[in-house]
């Protein structure tokens, strides 16, 4: 840091296996925020010195990303980081006690008092010593009670990777389910060991979820696999009420999969739409993003990105002139019921009794050809207090 200038890194995986489009649209909204936010002269008369590094997806590579901003690029924090290797550098960044904004796909985010996810905290006392709420991860079931309640879902199938970071996630959407009332109809792959991401899923999968009456299909997989289940489920003829995926799939490119597939397509979330330009934040994100990122995709994850730069700035502009980690990290955990501007549901970094049910707020959207986009189903203001579902995490966040 300089009196004119302030450095921080970002470890993407631009590239891998599942190609730069998966995680790298998110790196497309920071550097959206920073050159937007530089513009207009930085924050406290500092610009934002922005320095990225690839990891490939690879373990090994990301703790050499991470070792190097923080070591050689000297980084004030680390924002917006999106991989699945991310892991590997969790332990690392905690003991060197930097920083980390970013995308929640490793457990170090519920383990680490310096890491924090832009989801919130999830009530986690994040102490470093254990994962979540004694090792166990919490998740609440309102998104599967709306699918339920309002969708009439009533028998659901699961499909997921037997990576540990899309298990995971495919566990607790069934064990989420289950409390709402969705019965556990089908796993893809024929258990909950989860599908080997070489063939990901199959007409054998469509041909027997069609034939066990599923009719709500959820999924932890990347957006190419995702591509595959619409073709398989069109060449199968099958059409549940709803396909839903995760925010991966929260883009444009969903418009070129197969139909009518594409058209049973939801992405729950936890930020607003970036269709919804009535929201003065979503329409500064895409004034900026048509400005700054000019033929780049629209995606939830770059709208995030963004929102992630927002709230470094706004931890910037409250620390004054002379911003410290430390003052970082406590503007953090101080902050109620904080909304990004408007960008996400509420949040926080405070722990939680998990015997007590919490508010839960978050948003529904559905693709759909004749919107030539998402369309929402369910505003970002959909909330209720509902409980709390355990679940073992994949690993010990470090």
């Amino acid at each position: 840091m300089t009196p004119n200038s302030i450095t921080i890194g970002n470890i993407t995986a631009t590239g891998g296996s599942f190609g730069p489009e998966a995680f790298g649209v998110s790196q497309n909204g920071l550097k959206t925020w920073v050159q937007a936010t530089n513009a207009k002269g930085g924050i406290n008369g500092r610009k934002i010195n922005l320095v990225t590094c690839d990891d490939a997806e690879d373990g090994s590579q990301n703790l050499a990303c991470a070792t190097k901003l923080v070591e050689q690029n000297h980084v004030f924090a680390l924002i917006g980081n999106n991989s699945d290797a991310s892991a590997r550098s969790a332990s690392y960044e905690y003991s060197h006690n930097v920083p980390d904004l970013g995308f929640p796909l490793n457990n170090g985010y519920a383990k680490y008092p310096n890491m924090f996810s832009y989801l919130g905290g999830g009530g986690y006392a994040r102490n470093g010593k254990q994962v979540g709420n004694n090792g166990m991860l919490e998740q609440q079931p309102g998104i599967f009670q709306w699918f339920h309640q309002t969708m009439g879902i009533s028998n659901g199938g699961f499909c997921f990777y037997s990576i540990a970071v899309s298990q995971q996630e495919g566990i607790a959407e069934e064990k989420q389910a289950q409390a709402a009332g969705i019965n556990n109809t089908y796993d893809c792959g024929g258990s909950n060991a989860g599908a080997n991401p070489a063939t990901g899923e199959s007409d054998t999968d469509t041909i027997n979820m069609k034939s066990k009456g599923v009719d709500g299909v959820w999924d932890a997989m990347d957006t190419n696999a995702n591509a595959k289940v619409c073709q398989s489920f069109d060449r199968n003829q099958f059409h549940p009420k709803a396909k839903v995926s995760t925010v991966e799939v929260w883009g444009q490119e969903v418009g070129s999969w197969s139909a009518p597939c594409r058209n049973i397509v939801f992405v729950p979330g936890f930020e607003d739409s970036y269709s919804d330009t009535a929201n003065p934040a979503v329409a500064q994100f895409r004034h900026d993003f048509d400005a700054y990122c000019k033929g780049c995709p629209l995606h939830a994850w770059s709208l995030d990105g963004y929102g992630v730069g927002q709230m470094f700035g706004d931890a910037l502009a409250a620390m004054g002139g002379a911003p410290t980690r430390g003052g970082f990290m406590g503007w953090m955990n101080g902050l109620n019921n904080y909304t990004d501007h408007g960008l996400w549901a509420p949040l926080d970094y405070h722990p939680y009794n998990f015997s007590q049910p919490h508010q839960q707020c978050f948003t529904v959207v559905q693709w759909q050809d004749s919107a030539h986009g998402y369309v929402t189903r369910a505003p970002l203001n959909t909330c209720s207090n509902v409980g709390w579902i355990s679940y073992p995490a994949s690993d010990d966040g470090s």
